[in-house]
């Protein structure tokens, strides 16, 4: 998340413990068993490790017969309790309990927004510039449009320092325009296992050839997907990253429901490199070239300037 959305996150969070605690609204005996089922069956079937989650489950079952968990707690009381045992058998700190979740839809509009702007240069630069949140996935047919731009470019730059949020598959999808589609870009860590990703291929669309040099433009606040686009690239030598590290978020939150008024927040998901032991999670995309954002694009055309 970048600095803004963590803020609203941050507000969301806030305003939520307040409504619910302004509310005063405690649990029943009925209410608490469903949670704690609920809870249960998220941390077996989306938490990423089942084996830690199976543990956390046992850790739940032990409070429930011990009367741990009793009817008229109030939610802040639950949320406490909760969090002890999942921290505790987990060591993950990543897991939040949300109380009213109407918030969501003002958060998701507001991080609706995306951009995409494109150029090239009189000597053939192509310049492609990412803002804003891509988490919806609908702007694959945008991209492609400014992509295919600048397809007669004799160098690439790719300006991710204000993108915002990003999915899985259009990073998949833009690394097809650079990867072969028969290389692993990295690895997805999953209640199943851990698979493979590949790119995806455009439809009608060549490949930029290898010869052509690339650069990606990078902010202390990119995140998530844009990591492993970076990653991917940069790992598989195909391009040269500038700017500052990255945030180091390779895991992947998902929200369940588990009642009508409570969400529960956990990783689902891990991304990593091709190498199973390497991730740039808490660690960051480590730039080629460190660089002030503010000053990245001055050194990427500086550097195609001494390739000339």
């Amino acid at each position: 998340m970048k600095l803004q959305h963590f803020i609203w996150f941050i507000f969301y969070l806030m305003l939520s413990s307040n409504l619910s605690a302004n509310q005063a609204q405690n649990m029943s005996a009925e209410q608490v068993s469903t949670a704690i089922a609920n809870i249960s069956n998220s941390l077996i079937g989306v938490y990423v490790d089942p084996n830690k989650g199976g543990l956390a489950v046992d850790s739940l079952k032990t409070k429930m017969n011990r009367g741990r968990f009793r009817g008229g707690a109030d939610f802040h009381w639950f949320k406490s309790e909760v969090y002890n045992a999942l921290r505790m058998t987990t060591g993950d700190n990543s897991f939040e309990l949300i109380h009213n979740n109407f918030v969501i839809e003002l958060i998701s509009e507001r991080y609706d927004e995306a951009t995409v702007e494109s150029q090239i240069s009189g000597d053939g630069v192509g310049y492609l510039e990412l803002k804003g949140s891509f988490a919806s996935g609908v702007h694959s047919e945008l991209i492609e449009t400014h992509i295919s731009g600048l397809s007669k470019a004799r160098a690439l730059i790719i300006d991710l320092r204000a993108v915002d949020e990003g999915s899985i598959e259009l990073s998949q999808t833009l690394l097809g325009y650079f990867i072969g589609l028969d290389q692993a870009i990295g690895l997805l860590q999953t209640n199943k296992g851990v698979e493979s990703v590949y790119a995806i291929q455009t439809p009608e669309f060549e490949r930029f050839g290898d010869h052509i040099p690339l650069y990606i433009l990078t902010s202390s606040f990119v995140s998530g997907p844009w990591e492993l686009f970076s990653y991917a690239l940069q790992e598989s030598e195909r391009a040269v990253v500038i700017g500052e590290e990255t945030m180091g978020l390779a895991s992947i939150e998902t929200l369940v429901q588990i009642s009508e008024h409570i969400t529960l927040s956990l990783t689902s998901g891990m991304l990593m490199g091709v190498n199973e032991r390497i991730s740039w999670h808490e660690e960051g995309v480590v730039p080629n070239h460190f660089s002030s954002s503010k000053k990245a694009l001055d050194v990427a055309l500086n550097l195609i300037g001494k390739r000339q």
